[in-house]
């Protein structure tokens, strides 16, 4: 005869488990919480060793940077620029600071100016073009170096003066009465040397239009978006906080055009004496001088297979954005990167930061060819293998294999490589299209003498699309100049353009790169070299004759704007050669 448990017992037992199985239910959904949370803000918060010591010892040393109206504080270390702090590594500490171009992100320096590093000739001349960059507490972002505590401000329309008339007495958007007489400027454009060109036809000697997204080249669609800054299109549209848009920054168009008078046509062709403005609406606008500023292509190689789904060329914002919605959407595992140079790698690593397994595929012995020697070469090897991105030396791709969408991409060793995304970043084809259908000279580029001027008196080039000498660099502070030099003599200047040394820079978390000029040493040169394997610091320095031809400095931020100065201004270092070698960067002055 057993015994019959009460019904109060069975009762305690049924509210004990259904209390348990509440209670495990709500650890899991506070754990998945703090799981999203922790991946909202990306793999950057998981600093390396060397990144946390860094922090560690800028949290010592008191060098603290805060954001209005944020509130946000952000220990740094010394040498570091605004721009690099205020969208750096950990991203819960990002201020969202504005990603337009060079000449375009000016903030209002609440407290602390004198830590920071005296303006150079570069910034000086990009803060004189914008009305903005003229308040004596503005200073641009992207150029100045952070040496002590620093408050900043981005309120909108803090760099303005407050008044919010960028057009001195003109409300915003009110165009300035131009006498007919005067010069008609068109830019047919959209890259950076384009958008430095607008400001250098100041008023009241320009009226001028900015005529952008040309005609297409075969097989490519018409840039859609308004000026963005491009050297930001992996990070912007390929990391997992990116806006899923293009860096449209409205006050790029703002302070490069309405103040000045200018309009701006996205969607265009143009013939000779008159261009064609407005993709749906095709008008005329005449020009008494013109600038072309065309930029260039993704040089894309013969490859089988490529054009299928799930490979692409990367030059713009529509190519990055859609290389991430394929990701997404096919939820990919795997990618290919061919091109081991400066785009190569940001790309690889912005594909890295959306959870795929990345190889790059590099041509030659060593990454960055042109702005790095083997031995430097070899420690961003390694770094980035640490970070899990593989990387192949002399290879290519033989094809891709493909249904119905890429799946392999077969080497020319015969090596089958798993691959969802294969992305081409392998150089640069510039376009030259109109400017052969307006009968200029054309090599490689549209060829330009040393007034940025075309075989037309009346035409003017700059930037990727220009030939100067024989080169074509492609990069961004060349464009620049270029830009300000067409510009300028466009509008009745005399102007020439100097080349000067390469300047160049990668940036991804936990590694600063940067390369000036000559990279190794020639007949009659000495170098001078440091370097800690443990922190991955390196330094290299080519003298000729006492004075600096060249540098190379991995890990080391606080030295750059020294090494630029000294490069730029020939400063005769024969006394100081022996302290290069230390660890102060103040020896540049």
């Amino acid at each position: 005869m057993g015994v019959v448990a009460p019904s109060w017992l069975a009762w305690l037992l049924r509210a004990g488990l259904l209390a348990a199985s509440v209670l495990w239910l709500w650890r899991g959904v506070r754990k998945e919480r703090a799981f999203v949370g922790r991946m909202a803000e990306g793999e950057g918060s998981r600093l390396t060793a060397g990144a946390t010591a860094a922090l560690g010892r800028a949290a010592a040393g008191g060098q603290e940077v805060v954001f209005q109206p944020q509130d946000r504080r952000v220990a740094v270390e010394a040498g570091r620029s605004l721009l690099e702090i205020g969208r750096g590594e950990p991203p819960a500490a990002r201020s969202r600071l504005p990603d337009g171009l060079c000449g375009a992100d000016p903030v209002l320096i609440v407290a602390g100016m004198e830590h920071l590093a005296p303006r150079g000739d570069d910034e000086e001349r990009d803060a004189g073009a914008h009305r903005s960059g003229r308040e004596p507490r503005a200073r641009l972002a992207c150029m100045c170096r952070v040496r002590g505590p620093v408050t900043v401000s981005l309120a909108p329309g803090s760099t303005t003066g407050g008044a919010g008339r960028p057009g001195g007495g003109r409300t915003p958007g009110q165009p300035r009465r131009v006498r007919p007489s005067r010069a008609r400027m068109q830019r047919y454009a959209h890259w950076s040397s384009s958008a430095t060109a607008l400001p250098e036809s100041r008023p009241p000697t320009t009226h001028g239009a900015c005529i952008r997204t040309g005609e297409d080249p075969p097989g490519r669609k018409a840039e859609r978006h308004p000026l963005y800054n491009r050297m930001a299109i992996t990070r912007l549209d390929l990391w997992p906080s990116g806006d899923g848009g293009p860096c449209a920054e409205p006050r790029v168009v703002v302070r490069g055009t309405a103040h000045h008078g200018l309009a701006q046509h996205v969607g265009a062709c143009c013939r000779a004496d008159v261009a064609h403005a407005g993709a749906r609406h095709r008008r005329d606008v005449a020009y008494d001088r013109l600038v072309l500023a065309t930029g260039a292509t993704c040089l894309i190689p013969p490859i089988p297979g490529f054009g299928i789904a799930g490979s692409y060329g990367l030059r713009d914002a529509d190519e990055a954005m859609a290389i991430r919605e394929f990701v997404q959407k096919k939820a990919c595992r795997r990618a290919v990167v061919a091109g081991g140079g400066l785009l190569g790698l940001e790309t690889a690593y912005a594909l890295h930061k959306l959870g795929l397994r990345v190889t790059v595929l590099e041509r030659g012995p060593w990454l960055l060819r042109r702005q790095l020697d083997a031995r430097a070469a070899a420690l961003l090897a390694s770094y980035l293998h640490g970070l899990g991105i593989e990387i192949l030396f002399q290879t290519e791709v033989a094809a891709l294999v493909c249904d119905d969408r890429v799946r392999v991409a077969t080497l020319k060793s015969g090596e089958d490589l798993a691959c969802e995304v294969f992305v081409v970043c392998a150089g640069i084809v510039p376009q030259v299209e109109l400017a052969c259908r307006l009968g200029l000279a054309v090599g490689r580029g549209i060829r330009v003498d040393s007034r940025m001027a075309t075989r037309d008196a009346a035409i003017f080039a700059a930037g990727d699309c220009a030939e100067f000498d024989g080169e074509i660099p492609g990069l961004w502070p060349t464009a620049v100049e270029q830009g300000r030099v067409a510009g300028a003599n466009a509008v009745g200047g005399d102007e020439i353009y100097v080349p000067q040394a390469p300047c160049t820079a990668l940036k991804v978390a936990g590694i600063d790169v940067a390369s000036f000029g000559r990279i190794d040493a020639g007949e009659g040169e000495t170098e001078v070299v440091r370097e800690d394997e443990a922190t991955r610091r390196y330094r290299k320095f080519v003298l000729r004759e006492g004075r600096l031809a060249g540098a190379i400095l991995i890990g080391c931020p606080e030295w750059s704007l020294g090494v630029q100065r000294a490069l730029k201004g020939g400063r005769d270092l024969g006394a100081l050669a022996g302290q290069l070698a230390g660890d102060d960067p103040a020896v540049f002055g």
